[in-house]
């Protein structure tokens, strides 16, 4: 029996994207005949037939500690920088992939690469983020030439990784499990619903939202604007979207939701009938709420960005708005709203993307061809 070993920092029941991620995962691997074991932080007890080994304190020392050597072992790597240092700075990452590689085959995962050089303001200090995204690229680096095998999860990283590593990079999209935890809906002549997730970054645009918002509002005044996530309030964009919200008139069409724990994630998107996705640059298999709404099958509105994953096809699974298309994003909602066939299109079509890319049988089938591979 093969031996997986997933190593992860953030782990449930805490919400993280990744770690979910993770434990699901090693689910899917479990059942398909593998033995698999997650290193991960924390003492928290879950309710599963994995082997675990929860680290008190989570360190590449203490990761070694507890990884036997078994040269055909795979190792599963989930790497996020921010989860392995103070703002993604891990000096040490080199000298550990080293390491982990003399103890099995190394595939590495890369959730996030590097901070972006062009217009990256770390909380308003440029030279600090330049620094940053220097280190962090040459981390990036270390991974490419020390993993025995790559992979990303959007078509955008896949182009860029493989100039690096053209022979041992792969795109495989997360996956996600859900549950309905009520059937609770509120009378649909009291509110539509817009929902949005993610942190509060520069690669959202916020502001081209709630001005369409606005648009919207005139034809349809019973309409509702949640902005979920694990929100820095101390951040200055939250204060500037406040400000926005306030000027524009808005004040009760948005709702926050901040902080909120994973169960009630699907409580609110069980709840929503237009689900947005707000990164400039388009949506991609990388991000696990855009993944929960697919399988859902809930119409979606994202910017049509540089970076679009070719599965998403607009007016088909998806409507895309240009950026700084204010008005488009009011003509997109209003269409979704008021056209029951389109809205229909999109919902069925959601589903059918989700099964054909994202469900757990594509992910681990994906998984075991590069297993095939590197073994």
């Amino acid at each position: 029996m093969t031996q997986i070993t997933l190593i992860t920092k953030n782990f449930p029941p805490r919400t993280c994207g990744v770690g979910s991620y993770t434990y699901w995962l090693g689910e899917e691997f479990r059942k398909k005949g593998y033995k698999v074991k997650i290193i991960k932080e924390g003492n928290e007890k879950v309710n599963s037939k994995l082997e675990f080994i929860s680290l008190p304190s989570f360190s590449f020392r203490n990761v070694l500690i507890n990884l036997p050597s078994n040269p055909t072992q795979l190792i599963i790597f989930q790497y996020v920088a921010q989860m392995y240092g103070r703002a993604g700075v891990c000096l040490s990452l080199p000298l550990f992939l080293w390491k982990l590689k003399k103890r099995g085959k190394l595939i590495t995962t890369l959730h996030e690469l590097f901070l972006p050089f062009k217009g990256y303001n770390f909380y308003h200090n440029r030279l600090k983020g330049l620094i940053l995204s220097i280190i962090q690229r040459l981390q990036f680096v270390a991974i490419v030439f020390l993993s025995d095998a790559i992979v990303v999860t959007s078509e955008e990283r896949l182009k860029l990784v493989k100039k690096f590593s053209p022979k041992k990079t792969y795109k495989i999209p997360v996956g996600v499990n859900f549950e309905i935890h009520t059937k609770k809906k509120l009378n649909k002549k009291e509110k539509i619903i817009l929902t949005t997730f993610g942190t509060l970054q520069i690669e959202g645009d916020y502001f081209t939202l709630l001005r369409g918002l606005r648009l919207v509002k005139e034809e349809i005044e019973n309409i509702e604007l949640r902005i979920v996530g694990n929100i820095d309030t101390k951040f200055p964009l939250y204060y500037q979207i406040k400000e926005e919200i306030r000027k524009l008139n808005l004040l009760n069409n948005v709702k926050w939701f901040i902080n909120i724990p994973s169960w009630k994630v699907i409580d609110l998107l069980s709840e929503t009938d237009i689900y947005v996705f707000l990164k400039k640059e388009g949506p991609t298999g990388r991000s696990t709420t855009l993944v929960l709404a697919l399988a859902l099958g809930l119409p979606i509105i994202a910017y049509k960005g540089e970076n679009v994953d070719p599965m998403f096809k607009d007016k088909e699974n998806i409507i895309l708005i240009p950026k700084k298309g204010i008005k488009e994003w009011k003509e997109g909602v209003v269409s979704i709203i008021t056209d029951s066939t389109l809205k229909e299109k999109l919902k069925t079509n959601s589903k059918k993307l989700f099964q054909t890319y994202f469900s757990w049988g594509k992910i681990v089938g994906n998984y075991e061809k590069i297993f095939e591979k590197i073994e």
